[in-house]
Parts: C-alpha cells; sequence; structure tokens
C-alpha cells in the first residue's frame, strides 16, 4: 500500500522526552499542545439506565433529543469517538431478528419503541454528523443482568437453550465452554456488522465473570469436553480448567476478528480488558503490579497473546489507578502495555467516575490527576496512541474542572483518529478545484471530489485548513483545522470569519481509516463588508 509522502511528516518531539514521574511547566505546554492524530473517546452505557437513555419511560423524541445533547457536549471537548453499549444482556438497543428489545430502551424487555424508529441507526448517523466514529459496544456473555428483577420477553434464549447458561450472582452467563453458546454471540455481532455503518465492534472486560461473587460452576461442560477429548485422543492429555477456558475465550476472539473482516475489512474489533494482565510475581513477562486479580489469571483473558496474534485492532486496559496507587501505579502499568502492544493501538481507558469520589485513594482529590495521565499517554506516543473515558455522564459531570480542562487546554483542537497501518495506508483522491464564495452566512466553500468505487478508497469526510494572511501552511498543525467536514456533499460554509479578513483555504479528503489526502489546490478570499447585505 502507498503512502502520501506529503502527510508522512512524524514529530519525534514525545519520543525525546523522557518518562519523568513529574512534568515541568514547559513539558507540560508541549504535551498539552494537542496531537493532530490521537484517540479521544468516551464510554455511553446502556445498562441500569446509567447514562443513555438516562431513565426508562422516555419517549422516543425525548431519547433522541438526550443522545444529541450528549454528543454535544462530547463534540465541544473535540471527542472524536463514542463507545456505545448496543447490547447490555443478550438484548438489543436495535430491531434484533435473535433477541428482544433491550428493557433500558422501553422499559420491557421485547417492547419496541413507540412510536418506532432504530436507535442504533440514528446513533450511528448522529454521531457521524459530529465527525465521531461509532463503536458498537457488545457485552458478549452476560444474558440476564438480575434474575430477581429482570421480566424476561418471551422466547429469551436462556429459556430457548437452558443448557448454554450458568447462574451466577444472580445472572445468567453464556457458558463459553460450549461451542454452540460461542457461535450464537458471534453471529449477534455479525448481524450488526453487515447491517449497520459502523466503525468498530467493542467487547469489554466480561469474559468468564469477575470472580468476587462466588464460583462459575462449568464443571461438567469441562468434564464432558475431556471425555469427549480422550475417547478422539487418547494418548494426549488434556488442558487443565484454566487453560481450558483460555482456549475457549481465544476462540471467540480469533473467531470473531476473521469474520469481521471477512464482512467488513474496514471495521475494527477493540477489547477493553481488566487493567492488569499478569502480575509479575506470577508469571516474569507480567507487569511490575501486585493486582489482586489479573485478567489471565481470573476473566481467562490472555489479551497479551491476542495483540501478538493480531487478533486485535486495539485494546483499551482499564488502568483505573492513579499515579500514586502503589499496588497499581499508573505509568508502570500504561508503560507495560506500551511495551505489549505488538504494533496495535493501545488507548489507555481512564477512570473519570474516581475522580473526587475515591475516597480511598487521595490522590483522586487531585484536579491534576487525570489531566497528568492524559500528558503520560502523550509521553507514550506512537505505541499509545489516546484515551478513553469512563463513562460520559461522569465527564459531562465535569468532576473537578475534567471537561474544563480538556476542552480549553489538552484537546483544544480538532484531531483525526490515528492511522492503522495492518488495514490501510493508501490516501483517497485529492479533492480538486476548491472554490470560495462570500455570502451574508459566511464564505462557502465547494470542491470535486473524484470518484470511487471501493469502499476503502472513498472520501468519509473532510478536514478544511484556514490559514491567514502571513501564516506558515502547515498541514501537520492542529490549530489550522477548522472542521471536519462529514458529508458526501462537497460543500462547507465557514461562519466564523470577519469583516475585510484575508483567508486562504485548503481542502483534504479523508477515508475510513484516517488516511489523509494530499491538499487541494489553495483558494483566497478577501472578504469584504459588502458580502454581508442580503
Amino acid at each position: 500500500m502507498k503512502k502520501n509522502a506529503i502527510f508522512v511528516i512524524f514529530t519525534a518531539f514525545f519520543s525525546l522526552l523522557g518518562t519523568k514521574s513529574t512534568f515541568s511547566q514547559v513539558e507540560n505546554n508541549m504535551l498539552d499542545s494537542s496531537p493532530k492524530r490521537e484517540c479521544r473517546a468516551v464510554w455511553i452505557a446502556s445498562v441500569k439506565n446509567i447514562d443513555f437513555p438516562s431513565k426508562i419511560g422516555m419517549s422516543p423524541a425525548q431519547q433522541r433529543a438526550e443522545f444529541v445533547a450528549m454528543l454535544e457536549e462530547h463534540a465541544k471537548l473535540n471527542i472524536n469517538a463514542v463507545i456505545v453499549q448496543i447490547r447490555p444482556a443478550a438484548d438489543a438497543l436495535y430491531p434484533s431478528l435473535r433477541e428482544p428489545w433491550s428493557q433500558w430502551l422501553s422499559g420491557m424487555q421485547g417492547t419496541a419503541p413507540m412510536p418506532y424508529y432504530d436507535p442504533l441507526d440514528f446513533m450511528i448517523k448522529e454521531a457521524h454528523k459530529r465527525g465521531m466514529e461509532f463503536h458498537a459496544w457488545f457485552n458478549p456473555f452476560r444474558a440476564v443482568e438480575n434474575l430477581s428483577k429482570d421480566r424476561l420477553a418471551a422466547h429469551h434464549i436462556t429459556d430457548e437453550k437452558p443448557e448454554w447458561f450458568v447462574t451466577y450472582a444472580n445472572q445468567k452467563i453464556f457458558n463459553p465452554g460450549i461451542p454452540e453458546a460461542r457461535r450464537y454471540v458471534l453471529d449477534i455481532i455479525r448481524d450488526v456488522v453487515m447491517r449497520y455503518d459502523i466503525d468498530a465492534v467493542h467487547l469489554d472486560d466480561y469474559f468468564y465473570p469477575y470472580p468476587d461473587k462466588g464460583v462459575f460452576n462449568d464443571s461438567l461442560t469441562y468434564k464432558a469436553a475431556k471425555e469427549l477429548f480422550y475417547r478422539q485422543n487418547p494418548t494426549n492429555s488434556y488442558p487443565n480448567l484454566g487453560d481450558w477456558r483460555r482456549a475457549n475465550i481465544n476462540d471467540f476472539v480469533k473467531t470473531l476478528y476473521k469474520e469481521i473482516k471477512e464482512t467488513k475489512p474496514y471495521v475494527k474489533l477493540g477489547i477493553s480488558p481488566f487493567g492488569v494482565w499478569r502480575n509479575r510475581d506470577k508469571d516474569p513477562l507480567g507487569s511490575p503490579t501486585k493486582a489482586g486479580m489479573t485478567c489471565y489469571d481470573d476473566l481467562y483473558a490472555d489479551v497479551k497473546l491476542w495483540l501478538r496474534e493480531g487478533w486485535l485492532d486495539y485494546v483499551v486496559p482499564q488502568i483505573y489507578f492513579s499515579t500514586e496507587f502503589d499496588l497499581v501505579p499508573y505509568r508502570e502499568l500504561l508503560d507495560w502495555w506500551k511495551l505489549n502492544s505488538y504494533g496495535r493501538h493501545v488507548y489507555s481507558g481512564l477512570a473519570v467516575y474516581k475522580i473526587a469520589s475515591d475516597k480511598r485513594d487521595p490522590t483522586w482529590q487531585q484536579p491534576t490527576q487525570m489531566p497528568e495521565q492524559v500528558r503520560y499517554n502523550r509521553l507514550a506516543e506512537p505505541q499509545v496512541q489516546g484515551s478513553v473515558f469512563y463513562r460520559s455522564k461522569y465527564l459531562i459531570d465535569n468532576p473537578l474542572g475534567i471537561r474544563d480542562t480538556l476542552q480549553n487546554n489538552l484537546f483544544r483542537h480538532k484531531a483525526l483518529m490515528p492511522r492503522m497501518a495492518w488495514i490501510d495506508l493508501t490516501p483517497p483522491a485529492t479533492p480538486r478545484n476548491l472554490r470560495t464564495f462570500g455570502t451574508a452566512e459566511g464564505i462557502i466553500l465547494h470542491w470535486e471530489q473524484p470518484e470511487v468505487y471501493e469502499a476503502m478508497d472513498k472520501a468519509t469526510y473532510y478536514a478544511i485548513y484556514r490559514f491567514e494572511k502571513g501564516e506558515v501552511l502547515d498541514f501537520t498543525d492542529p490549530k489550522r483545522i477548522i472542521a471536519l467536514h462529514r458529508s458526501e456533499s462537497p460543500f462547507f460554509i465557514d461562519k466564523n470569519v470577519e469583516q475585510k479578513a484575508k483567508y486562504y483555504y485548503v481542502v483534504t479528503a479523508i477515508d475510513r481509516m484516517h488516511n489523509e489526502s494530499s491538499p487541494s489546490n489553495m483558494a483566497y478570499i478577501k472578504y469584504k463588508k459588502r458580502f454581508l447585505k442580503k
């Protein structure tokens, strides 16, 4: 795949900075410079109505208005991706042929929104309007969130296939040891990939359940699998329970990645595991941490293997710890993920919910804590390429002014998502014949985009660059990007203009994988007062 020489201009600045435990003011200023490429995402959860919809009983119009308002708040922070939970527990925030409408959407599982609309289609389009990627978040194996309270729809999968499930801590969990159960979940996810214009499939950390509420009793499944194996391979050994469970999840992740790419090569797969893979005292390849549990040993999720084998496009470890937490310090753990990315993207999962509320760790009472984590993420570039915030409500609530810091400082300029070289590096065709026109509304930009037929090669959105007289034409500087315009129409109105000002405009085309074309021709205009007359 070819590279566009004009835009392969990378700065080695961040790699030259030392990874100190504190930052000088000079370093802070440099790290606050808002890079041109960076993942800035936020989780939007639907389970228990904790983010969206915020309560049961909202009309479809109220739901739509709430989601748009949420996106508008995140757009102010130049967030460029939303990770929206569309399948919290074997249910759906979209019309599914195999699973019921979510109770968190309609108030009653199996009941469609009335008047009818497709929430997933609506959410995708609204996110895209604002230049945000839409990552469809699935909880893969939770089937019933609360057995005591949830009223299940008729023909629920737990009634149709009771042998697929394990009752655990007042929940029903798919048994990953049953191949047919894994296949069912894979088909659910692939259906969404086929039918919707999503940018990524996102899985959370719930594989085998967290072990803090008892024993996940899959002993009969393990015994049956072991007996079948010995009948077919009487002289070979069989994995122990932990290795067998990990093999089940490995098979699921590997198959999911393969099938997503077969369906739509540009759709990404990302997973957000618990922050610690393994402690070093158990494995010399592990992190220098003393976590009470790990995703390898307790959730049976061998994320390091998935990255090494190339079964993920990105990973978002939930590094929900402060920089001063002695058992699992933030910097040391992020450094471990940086060294174990195997060339895939690492976006750090950040615990907005702990700001000013975690009484056990006084570090979270400091307004500088999360900004320092974002800055440290930037020090770890290119292996670490962004931040993901848990979760939407907390970010909007602005604890200790975190959203103010992001909006006015760390994220004050727009950013493109990072590129993924293993998927595609070929930029779209260059926009042609850029022209400008002054009107009472502002300055109209119009250009031509060469027609292409391959989905990977099409322009998905456009970067609008504006320079004033005497400014250097630096296309690596995000301050010059006045808009990331997602539209099939090669047409844009710049309304933030001043009378008698002289502007130079350039447009670039950007595809689904965020490859940027070479610049269009430059269009110059002097915005005169007479343009304002109607």
